[in-house]
């Protein structure tokens, strides 16, 4: 994974698992934290260039394929080749590495063009396989996992999945 200022593999400050639970039962206790810390700084709406972060609205959950598919104005399915994908980086700019193989370059493009324009709290949900290797596969989408990661402001703050427990996968 990259690093930059708004994602880092080692900014965890807080890691936690719960037995039995999956990516939603997660993701609630990821919000519970938040909204836990927002009302111990006395506010649940946060000023920022972008604008007013309301915590106490909704808190949205967007799949990869019909995220990207929305902000490009065209329908990226697991089964997107990779040419069309490649030209879609290009008409956005977006750098790839030629060795990149389509579920790589969906991501990319993702993290490019759509994670920053997620202002109010998102949580992204069905990556693909090939990125998640420790995440559960969907039971009825096997090229997806059960995974989230929170977008608030255009940043991730939280990471968390459904996790893998099926020895021969």
């Amino acid at each position: 994974e990259g690093v930059d200022s708004s994602h880092s593999p080692e900014f965890t400050t807080l890691e936690c698992y719960e037995a039995y639970a999956d990516q939603f039962v997660m993701a609630d206790r990821m919000k519970e934290i938040i909204l836990h810390c927002a009302d111990l700084v006395g506010s649940r709406q946060i000023e920022t260039e972008a604008g007013t972060i309301n915590l106490d609205g909704e808190w949205k959950w967007l799949s990869v394929y019909p995220g990207l598919s929305e902000a490009v104005g065209t329908e990226i399915t697991p089964d997107a080749d990779r040419d069309t994908l490649v030209a879609i980086a290009e008409k956005h700019q977006v750098k790839i590495d030629p060795k990149w193989d389509a579920e790589k370059l969906v991501v990319e493009l993702f993290g490019e063009i759509v994670e920053p324009t997620l202002i109010q709290p998102t949580f992204v949900l069905e990556h693909p396989v090939d990125i998640s290797p420790l995440a559960k596969r969907d039971p009825v989408r096997k090229h997806m996992t059960q995974r989230f990661e929170l977008f608030i402001n255009g940043k991730e703050y939280a990471n968390a999945f459904s996790e893998l427990n099926d020895p021969l996968d």
